[in-house]
């Protein structure tokens, strides 16, 4: 018997049953399909990997459909690895099991449930998610290889996922990360309807902002369906901040807490309680005499780390200080000196790794600035000697008698074989990395990035999915040409990718490289990391790096990207300051028809036009996009004439041609969705939605919104769900997605979504009789428009507010309100600024001046009206029929009294209907016809009563039935 077989070589599973429990109630939960993120923290060592993988094992021991996946994250890319455990992931879900096998970390019964499960998942990713196949899907011609070994028989979609492996990458340069996050998602929710899934990501402390953001999309996206993802990482490096930024995952983990509650299983605090528990439960998985005096002294030195503990009974045997009996039972020599032992795990590395020869010691120093993983081969050839003798070695003496490494995997990558170990534990790797000098660390990188540069280079594949491993060895290096070539690499594949954190942090090192260099393409990658910034929306800097690109442009003579830039900082004004928008799509314009570029001329008349028609000026805007249509049409550009479509919906929608408005997005939506294009087609349903006022589109708009965490766009279709609620009768339902609208608006700093959301507030509440909050909303909404400089925004505010003043008897405030008039009228004006000037005249007595104003407005026929259509004019309707009641011209009045009411009703259409049936009352009263007077009093309670269900608040429910009441004659 050899003293080594009978201590524990890891950090046993033991004293764990609390923490199993938990986690075994958290599956419980998923598998019903109530899915949910759990966290497990420890500090370095403290078997948050044990915990895991033996309740993995339990897991999928006791439900023979579980999926259990994991996806690592990496200690030396880090920040810049965009998405690398769920690439991970995927790759495990779609049969790529052999590395993960070898590590591990999955078990062969696992590997075999993915690989025959790689049928369903290569059909759902073709079908669901084939944006996703040359971005997050790691070999794709690997995964095309496995299908063909584990679904061999035909299958349907295949040509597809071959068609699809072989587009050339730049058809995804556009991709967004509101698209990779709508696939993602879709991709495993669809999986979990046909198995339940298990995600573990481990090592979320090294974690990119990218894989972050998309871990708090899941989260929410997946809480009803069958998925627990189970994340590990190590609190003290989470409270860190990454360059005076807080961690990914710090605000993460807190709003998971406050939507779920408890759902951190913190093994520190654990030991903390149960430290002594854990020891003794060590020291019974072997046979030994050690008593009481053993077992505390142990724990006293230990705290019940579950890593020191059992590297210091290694620590100990090896000494001599524990022996074995002629049973077998390991006993405690008299002589043994607690004081004489390492008092911190690093001493026991420290102890162990001095016991190697110094050309082994070299090979593992050597190693260690790979990373936590690294090459065999790679370390060789730094050292000059044979892989094989260092592959005999490293599996001999580093793994199975030092335990410090275990291999991972080989392959080969062209005529390279690639021998892939890993150091046991991270603190070991890390003790051996800072025992280096700074210079010594510098000519290692450099080799070490040299060889592994000319390894990767035979895999066009593998350098693109090594990019970051190469900058950061050129970096430690301080190679700087190498560095600017690759961090430009990755900047641009963090951009493709929707990585755009990943983007600013490769960017901003390919910055340090371009300026030691002076190198001429400094320009242009200020404005890709302004790009980047924007999409992150960090304004100022977005700004500076824009403006920076610019100035070096316009220097340098580049017109091409200071028109780039020009567009850029136009966009990038449009939720501040119009002016300044307006400013720059003139220049942009102006500078591509210097170009001569058609796509690049038809892209600015797009951005000037979108300007102009928010200036007030929708005729001259439908000019500018008539133009761009005819443009990409001759270009053949889908893309495009989509977004040309539905600008061009969007103003005649503001010009007040609704059919031509619902026409044009009708035409635009199907190619959006043929193209992909999530946020315009979002905003294109929001936007038709509020034309039709079909709770269907703006619930799909919402929808996708959320998926691909789009937050102005789920602001704006809220806002008008709002509306569209109200419309439909259910105010209290109105207010509340106003309401949410608004305070997403305020969170994210978008004030023209702020002043839009307060226009339906102060709708629904002067139909309520809430004079006060309406001219509260509108009022702010007002001051917004005015520091925006939303011309369309400022007029339908005033209109709005002179219109409550006017029939709250306030005539020369009303008046004030009005005075400016628009230059331009169109039928949205007519409707915004004639209706409250001839409510004013009739107020003031001039009836048939109140006559004349509305005999000057062109209504479109009636026949055509759709539900918006029917609360823009209805008003004007009920406003005719009230001025000839004042004239007492009854039967034309009743006339268009009962063409409105029938109007609204056709329409289903609530808001604004009970005073109709005031009014309608008031005339058969003046027609002496009691009888259908009442029936009308009778239909405005109707309406008021239906209205009044709605709203939750007590306070505004019972004012406006006493309100309505006090109005009913």
């Amino acid at each position: 018997m050899t003293s080594a077989e009978n201590l524990p070589d890891s950090p046993s599973f033991v004293a764990r049953e609390t923490e199993l429990t938990r986690l075994q109630g958290y599956l419980a939960q998923a598998v019903d399909g109530n899915g949910r993120v759990i966290f497990v923290t420890g500090e370095a060592g403290a078997g948050k990997t044990t915990l895991v993988t033996e309740f993995a094992r339990q897991a999928q021991q006791n439900n023979g459909e579980l999926l259990f996946v994991v996806g690592n994250c990496n200690a030396q890319t880090g920040r810049g690895d965009p998405y690398l455990p769920f690439r991970e992931v995927l790759g495990l879900l779609t049969g790529d099991v052999d590395e993960k096998l070898a590590q591990g970390a999955i078990t062969a019964e696992g590997a075999q449930r993915l690989q025959k499960f790689v049928k369903i998942s290569g059909e759902a990713l073709v079908e669901i998610g084939p944006l996703l196949i040359s971005t997050l899907l790691p070999g794709v011609g690997s995964f095309i290889g496995r299908i063909s070994v584990f679904a061999a028989d035909k299958l349907g979609w295949l040509d597809k996922l071959k068609n699809l492996a072989n587009k050339p990458e730049i058809e995804h340069t556009e991709l967004s990360q509101e698209q990779i996050f709508a696939q993602y998602t879709a991709i495993l929710k669809t999986l979990s309807t046909r198995q339940p899934l298990l995600l573990w990501l481990d090592d979320l402390h090294w974690v990119d902002p990218d894989s972050a953001a998309l871990l708090f999309q899941l989260g929410r996206a997946l809480e009803h369906n069958s998925v627990l993802i189970i994340g590990t990482y190590r609190q003290e490096d989470v409270a860190l901040l990454h360059g005076g930024e807080p961690h990914p995952m710090a605000n993460i983990v807190n709003e998971f807490k406050r939507y779920w509650g408890d759902i951190q299983i913190d093994l520190d605090q654990a030991r903390a309680g149960s430290g002594r528990d854990f020891v003794d439960a060590l020291l019974d998985t072997f046979p030994n005499q050690l008593g009481e005096d053993f077992r505390q002294a142990l724990f006293n030195h230990t705290g019940g780390h579950p890593l020191f503990t059992v590297e210091l009974l290694h620590d100990l045997q090896e000494r001599g200080d524990l022996q074995p009996d002629r049973n077998g039972h390991w006993f405690a020599v008299p002589a043994l000196d607690w004081r004489l032992l390492p008092a911190r795990v690093e001493g026991v590395i420290e102890k162990r790794i001095n016991r190697l020869d110094t050309e082994l010691q070299e090979a593992l120093t050597i190693a260690s600035v790979e990373g936590e993983q690294f090459t065999i081969e790679v370390v060789a050839r730094m050292l000059q000697i044979p892989a094989r003798d260092l592959v005999r070695r490293f599996s001999r003496e580093a793994s199975k008698q030092h335990r410090l490494v275990q291999a991972q995997s080989s392959q080969h990558v062209g005529r390279q074989r690639l021998s892939r170990y890993q150091f046991r534990h991270s603190l070991i790797q890390k003790y051996l990395y800072h025992n280096l000098d700074e210079v010594e660390r510098a000519y290692l990188h450099e080799d070490m990035a040299s060889i592994l540069e000319e390894i990767y280079t035979e895999s066009a594949e593998l350098i693109e999915d090594q990019l970051e491993t190469l900058v950061y060895h050129f970096y430690a290096a301080e190679l700087w040409p190498k560095v600017l070539e690759y961090a430009r690499r990755a900047g641009e594949k963090g951009l493709a990718w929707s990585a755009p954190q990943t983007a600013v942090d490769q960017f901003t090192v390919a910055l340090t490289a371009a300026e030691m260099l002076d190198d001429p393409s400094i320009s242009s990658l200020y404005r890709k990391r302004g790009l980047a910034f924007d999409t992150l929306g960090d304004f100022d800097r977005a700004r500076n790096d824009y403006e920076t690109a610019q100035d070096k442009a316009r220097a340098a003579n580049d017109h091409y990207l200071l028109w780039q830039t020009m567009l850029d900082l136009g966009l990038l004004w449009a939720s501040r300051d119009y002016e300044k928008t307006g400013e720059y799509c003139q220049a942009a314009l102006a500078l591509a028809r210097e170009i001569a570029d058609q796509a690049t001329i038809g892209h600015s008349l797009n951005r000037l036009g979108n300007w102009v028609m928010n200036k007030g000026e929708p005729a001259k805007a439908l000019t500018y996009h008539q133009e761009a249509l005819g443009i990409f049409k001759e270009l053949d550009d889908p893309r495009g004439t989509a977004a040309t479509l539905d600008l061009l919906a969007m103003t005649n929608g503001q010009y007040g041609d609704f059919p031509i408005t619902a026409a044009y997005y009708e035409q635009a939506i199907p190619i959006l969705r043929e193209l992909n294009e999530q946020k315009t087609l979002a905003s294109s349903l929001t936007n038709l939605a509020s034309f039709t006022l079909d709770i269907t589109q703006i619930q799909e708009a919402i929808s996708i919104a959320r998926e691909i965490r789009w937050r102005s766009g789920e602001a704006y279709a809220l806002n008008n769900l709002g509306f569209i609620l109200a419309a439909k009768g259910d105010y209290g339902g109105g207010l509340t997605a106003a309401n949410q609208g608004l305070a997403l608006a305020r969170e994210i700093g978008h004030r023209l979504w702020q002043c839009a959301c307060h226009v339906p507030l102060g709708e629904i509440y002067h139909d309520l009789l809430a004079e006060q909050q309406a001219r509260d909303h509108l009022e702010e909404g007002l001051r917004l428009a005015q520091e925006v400089g939303s011309h369309f925004f400022i007029n339908f505010n005033r209109g709005l507010l002179a219109s409550i003043c006017v029939q709250t008897g306030q005539l020369d405030e009303a008046d004030a309100l009005l005075v400016e008039l628009p230059d331009r009228p169109t039928m949205m004006t007519d409707f915004v600024w004639a209706k409250p000037v001839a409510e004013l005249a009739l107020a003031r007595g001039e009836a048939d001046r109140a006559l004349l104003i509305l005999d000057g407005i062109q209504l479109p026929d009636p026949a055509v009206w759709n539900g918006r259509m029917t609360t823009f004019f209805g008003p004007l309707l009920l406003l005719r029929g009230k001025i000839l009641l004042s004239l007492n011209q009854l039967a034309e009045a009743e006339h268009y009294l009962q063409k409105a009411i029938q109007l609204y009703e056709q329409s289903g259409i609530k808001l604004g209907l009970w005073p109709m049936y005031l009014v309608l009352s008031q005339l058969y009263l003046q027609m002496n016809d009691l009888v259908r007077a009442n029936d009308a009093v009778q239909a405005a309670r109707d309406v008021i009563s239906a209205i009044s269900a709605t709203l939750d608040d007590d306070t505004l429910r019972t004012a406006f039935r006493q309100r309505a009441e006090a109005r009913i004659p």
